[in-house]
């Protein structure tokens, strides 16, 4: 894997991951597709942006970088003396947007 390389566009560094630098090379439509900037987002754009980040394997990167993050706001805020309603309100706020459900002790999967 590649180091993440946070730029302006992509700051989290998650979209321009793939799998290795010479698969990404040698991927010349996800290189098209997924640049900053690139043109008219159209229905086929997307699915072919959707299709890049797949064959390249960004989107996995991505989910677990998601995952991981998530977990870890959800540790780090069970530390903070919230009650137990609040944590409960918390956690399903992350589950909600990042599809990471908390463990039994209220921490991410």
């Amino acid at each position: 894997m590649l180091g993440v390389q946070p730029t302006v566009a992509d700051p989290a560094g998650l979209v321009g991951e793939p799998r290795t630098a010479r698969d990404a090379a040698r991927d010349e439509e996800a290189a098209a597709v997924l640049a900053p900037g690139a043109a008219h987002r159209s229905e086929d754009t997307v699915e072919r942006m959707r299709a890049a980040l797949e064959r390249t394997g960004a989107r996995t990167v991505a989910e677990s970088k998601i995952a991981e993050l998530a977990a870890t706001s959800l540790r780090h805020f069970a530390t903070i003396g919230a009650g137990p309603g609040l944590r409960r309100e918390f956690a399903a706020l992350v589950e909600r947007t990042s599809g990471v459900a908390p463990g039994p002790t209220g921490e991410g999967a």
